[in-house]
């Protein structure tokens, strides 16, 4: 029984790697044409191509379409189910101080969703993984299921009716409040 030399595995990674970005890079300039103003075009190129934020100077507006049509475009309609730009509002369930200071799970957050070259899949690992014990991942998964069936933009997520406060508290702290009526 023979086993391939590790330099044959390498080789062949490499090559089936430059046919993937090879790939992208034509595409990448398809999918901009189709989903970005022509004004930020090669900035959304770039954006596709290195798998970055969507950060191209643009309104609103023209951010979040642009972002969705690019992740559409890459993946399919389906991957707008999972995350989307738009999700973005749910990362403010990680803000809690105590065990986020840095603000590392928000940004995380926010920059996972913001990046539409990245499969939704790898979006939602990068938020869950942002820490070791993330409790708030479930809490997050109920805010995006709050906005796809909310009846108006206005809705703010209850989040103090959907998510589990003891979650966000910490062992071996005191929590002192007003008496809790029974």
């Amino acid at each position: 029984m023979t086993y391939p030399h590790p330099a044959h595995t390498l080789f062949g990674t490499i090559i089936i790697a430059s046919v993937v970005v090879a790939d992208v890079k034509i595409d990448s300039r398809q999918i901009s044409s189709r989903c970005c103003p022509h004004s930020t075009r090669r900035c959304c190129e770039e954006v596709i191509e290195t798998r970055q934020p969507l950060n191209c100077s643009m309104p609103l507006h023209e951010l979040i379409a642009s972002s969705n049509c690019i992740q559409k475009e890459m993946f399919g309609k389906k991957s707008l189910e999972l995350a989307r730009i738009e999700d973005v509002e749910c990362c403010r369930v990680f803000s809690n101080e105590s065990k986020d200071a840095d603000g590392t799970c928000v940004a995380t957050c926010v920059r996972a969703l913001r990046s539409p070259s990245l499969r939704s899949i790898d979006t939602l690992k990068s938020i869950k993984s942002c820490r070791s014990d993330n409790k708030d991942y479930t809490c997050f998964r109920r805010c995006q299921s709050f906005l796809r069936s909310r009846n108006s933009t206005t809705e703010s997520f209850p989040y103090l009716a959907v998510c589990d406060l003891a979650d966000r508290l910490e062992d071996g702290v005191l929590y002192v409040g007003p008496k809790v009526k029974e």
